[in-house]
């Protein structure tokens, strides 16, 4: 399990390392977008929001390719799940809704396609009823079926 985080941890680096390295080295096209926009803070804010958008796609985009390639890795289904709502609950963001959506349905698909894993279980329980901190842990939620 240690080893699959320090693969995720290093998958999810060179993800924002790429998307970073995209939005630099496009530097004349994201200036010339936004000179129009200086002399309107709404605009300008508008113009970092898209690129927090553009961001936040490439690294769901990221989470989906490795899961087409590991299908059956609920770690990497959680963690994508995690990183979603991280901006769903935002509420500062013009854009939280798409990310709300897109968490709604991630937790469909961790109850559709791992359902019987006991970390995906305890982070939609965690998720759905704030259970964080009352002692329900994934051992208690493993089968008995033993």
């Amino acid at each position: 399990m240690l080893m699959l985080r320090a693969i995720l941890n290093t998958f999810l680096a060179i993800a924002c390392l790429w998307t970073c390295a995209a939005i630099a080295a496009a530097p004349t096209t994201n200036q010339a977008s936004l000179a129009g926009a200086l002399l309107s803070p709404e605009q300008s804010a508008r113009f970092v929001s898209n690129r927090q958008l553009d961001a936040y796609r490439s690294v769901v985009d990221a989470y989906d390719t490795a899961l087409k390639n590991n299908p059956q890795n609920a770690a990497l289904a959680i963690a994508r799940c995690g990183f979603i709502q991280r901006f769903a609950w935002s509420e500062d963001m013009e854009w939280g809704e798409a990310a709300s959506k897109d968490f709604s349905a991630c937790q469909a698909m961790l109850e559709k396609q791992f359902a019987a894993d006991p970390e995906a279980s305890l982070f939609l329980l965690e998720h759905r009823y704030a259970l964080r901190g009352t002692g329900v842990s994934a051992k208690a939620l493993t089968p008995v079926d033993r």
